[in-house]
Formats: C-alpha cells, sequence, structure tokens
C-alpha cells in the first residue's frame, strides 16, 4: 500500500505519461519499411503499393491477401470517432512513435473497400501546425486486427 507521501508523485507520473501505454515495437522479421516521408512504417511483404491521389493532403495506398491500408497525413484527416457507436465499435488511447494516438476498430460494410471489417489510428498531432495521420486498414476477418496493430506500433515520425 502507497503512502499519502507518494501520492504526489504517483499523480505526476501519470499525468506526464499521459496515462496511456507506450506501444511502438520493431517490426518482425521479413516486414518491408515504407518511407511516407514525414513518417515511416513496416508492412509484410505481401502488401504492395497503389497509386493514388490525394486532394489536399498527402496520402498512400496498400493493398495485401488480407489487410487494404491507406494513410492521409494532413489537416484533414479522420479521426475515427464518426463509427463511434456503430457495429462493434471499439476505441483506446495509446503512444506510438512518441506521440499520442487514438486506435478504433468497427465492421464497416457496404462502403466500396476491400473488406468489412475496418481498424485505424488517428494522431491528433502528427506534425506542423494542426497537421494529423490517420492510417486506416479493412481487413477480411476481424483476426487480421492484430497485423494491423502491429502495422501501426511500427510507425516512426522523422
Amino acid at each position: 500500500m502507497r503512502s499519502l507521501s507518494q501520492l504526489p508523485f504517483v499523480v505526476l507520473v501519470a499525468l506526464f505519461s499521459g496515462c496511456m501505454p507506450s506501444t511502438s515495437i520493431s517490426p518482425p522479421s521479413g516486414w518491408v519499411q515504407v518511407d511516407a516521408k514525414k513518417f515511416v512504417f513496416f508492412v509484410p511483404p505481401d502488401i504492395k503499393p497503389v497509386p493514388v491521389h490525394g486532394i489536399d493532403s498527402f496520402v498512400g495506398e496498400y493493398q495485401g491477401n488480407s489487410i487494404s491500408l491507406s494513410f492521409d497525413y494532413g489537416l484533414y484527416s479522420d479521426d475515427l470517432t464518426t463509427a463511434e457507436g456503430g457495429s462493434d465499435y471499439s476505441s483506446h488511447l495509446e503512444r506510438i512513435g512518441g506521440k499520442k494516438a487514438r486506435i478504433s476498430s468497427f465492421y464497416f460494410p457496404n462502403t466500396g473497400h476491400p473488406f468489412d471489417n475496418a481498424i485505424g489510428v488517428h494522431f491528433p498531432e502528427a506534425g506542423g501546425k494542426n497537421i494529423k495521420l490517420t492510417v486506416f486498414a479493412t481487413c477480411k476477418t476481424t483476426n487480421d486486427y492484430e497485423t494491423a496493430r502491429r502495422i501501426f506500433r511500427t510507425i516512426k515520425f522523422n
């Protein structure tokens, strides 16, 4: 049991750590680095780039056998809260690449994406003034969420 004299220290540690676990990881062996200029991340070797053009931000898209992945780096990146209350919505905060991040997952059928199970990570402060990052994946099954989370947790900012 902690004494009351230790309580201020515990509160300060919690405040400075943001009460979020830091979950940046090293990529599994064989994964491929994607250099997205302002940040890097790693993907399984079956995930390949797909040509895409952004309008008001820097975007990228990648397709694999069981995961379709895209990112949006800019002022208007989706914060992944629009699906709150939707089917199977789940969300939590983490610290990835030294930045605050929200990972959200939800069922996302009939949207034109390759798969119906969605998971994404949103960084509200990814770059300079008001620059955000959202990395969004649709997955063949919810079992693929773990691979998507591993991808997200390899993100490092330049």
